[in-house]
């Protein structure tokens, strides 16, 4: 106890230098915990809207159509699955799907495009595309030849609302098949390239022209909050084994991939600033061991250990690191719950973003166990700060430093 005193008072020797350096601190805590923070949000907001409008939590298709996207590769018995996948309590949402490739075309060009036949109502539980609708409406279940296409892809093609276009795809003979479509809405979603290549109608328009009345290519799950996604995906493998079931990981590698780096990132901000912060914290502990020099070689001379001349000078830093930390770890949080409930607005960086995939506005959110991890790293800088400085005090000879 006593010795901890001792350290107390001699970090604040010298206060204009402890504030200097305990400011430097909470500011390099601040701002790497704020950058993971906008990281996170940033990942988040893209897994949230990839896995809402572009993959879901599971997908389950014929084992050919992986191979070979042709309309003949539909999923076997797809009625009664979903029927069964519908009862599952695990389940929140299913909904089954039609894909064309084909060319959409108008009076002003032509485009490559992904065509999603779809049940309109499952759909809009599954995917909520209908919250992306910036002009004109979603689909209606009854209505026919309904198209909404992406806002992108409208801006391209110099599309508007209530006009027609014609869709042309290969059908199941080989044969070409085109068909009028009235453009109902467009959508737009943070991902431009998404935006430009995928349209959507009612699966009772593309099945019947395909060829393929009542059949699915693709079934699409989402899960309930809190289960096991993998779990749910081995499952529905092993009770219909003629079919491949995919979760989302497995479907996009690349956005797993960057989800499970958050971590890593982390670790990487953290340790260049704390990095940097370590010098600054052994320039000032050198400089308190150097200005006590006499102090120090009286406190040997009169039989303090080195063991505790050690353990004085690594409590100092212990000490001068911990005065700062509280004051950046609230700095931290403040920023951190305003931007998360406002958001950080870039909207003049929107079409770089989108074309990424990313949203142009960014709502900061960091994890408790990531607060867990930079207080580790915040003890470990400590110590290995404090190892110069305290090697240099115990090398100190008594009686050369007691006659200076």
């Amino acid at each position: 106890m006593l010795l901890l005193t001792l350290a107390w008072r001699n970090v604040w020797r010298n206060k204009k230098r402890s504030f200097i350096i305990t400011f430097a601190i909470a500011l390099g805590l601040w701002a790497g915990l704020f950058l993971v923070s906008f990281y996170n949000g940033m990942i988040g907001q893209r897994l949230d809207s990839a896995l809402r409008i572009e993959f879901s939590h599971i997908q389950i298709h014929a084992k050919e159509y992986q191979h070979d996207y042709e309309l003949k590769f539909c999923i076997p018995e797809s009625g009664q699955m979903m029927e069964q996948l519908k009862s599952k309590d695990s389940i929140e949402s299913v909904s089954g799907r039609v894909i064309a490739y084909g060319m959409l075309a108008n009076a002003r060009g032509h485009a490559g495009l992904k065509t999603y036949g779809v049940q309109v109502g499952t759909e809009k539980s599954l995917t909520r595309l209908f919250e992306k609708i910036v002009e004109g409406d979603y689909l209606s279940p009854s209505a026919n030849n309904e198209m909404i296409i992406g806002r992108a892809l409208a801006k391209k093609m110099s599309i508007r609302v209530r006009s027609k276009v014609v869709f042309t795809f290969e059908g199941m003979e080989g044969n070409l098949v085109s068909t009028a479509f009235r453009i109902v809405g467009f959508y737009e979603t943070h991902n431009a390239l998404f935006d430009e290549h995928n349209a959507f109608t009612n699966i009772s328009n593309l099945d019947t022209l395909a060829g393929i009345p009542g059949s699915l290519h693709e079934i699409a799950i989402f899960v309930k909050p809190g289960v096991e996604i993998e779990q749910i995906q081995k499952h529905i493998q092993k009770e219909y084994p003629q079919t491949i079931v995919q979760t989302w990981k497995d479907i996009s590698p690349e956005l797993s991939y960057t989800s499970s780096m958050t971590d890593q990132i982390m670790y990487i901000y953290m340790g260049i600033i704390l990095l940097a912060l370590s010098f600054g914290i052994i320039n000032t502990m050198l400089m308190s061991v150097l200005e006590r020099t006499a102090e120090l070689g009286m406190l040997m001379a009169i039989g303090m250990s080195n063991y505790r001349v050690f353990g004085m000078i690594l409590l100092e830093t212990f000490l001068l690191v911990a005065s700062a930390s509280p004051a950046g770890f609230a700095l931290a949080m403040v920023c951190i719950q305003y931007f998360g409930k406002h958001g950080i607005h870039l909207e003049k960086y929107k079409d770089v973003y989108q074309n990424f995939g990313y949203s142009s506005t960014i709502y900061p959110t960091i994890q408790m166990h990531q607060f867990q991890q930079v207080i580790s790293l915040l003890i470990i800088t400590a110590f290995l700060s404090s190892l110069a400085p305290a090697m240099k005090a115990i090398r100190i000879k008594p009686l050369k430093a007691i006659r200076k």
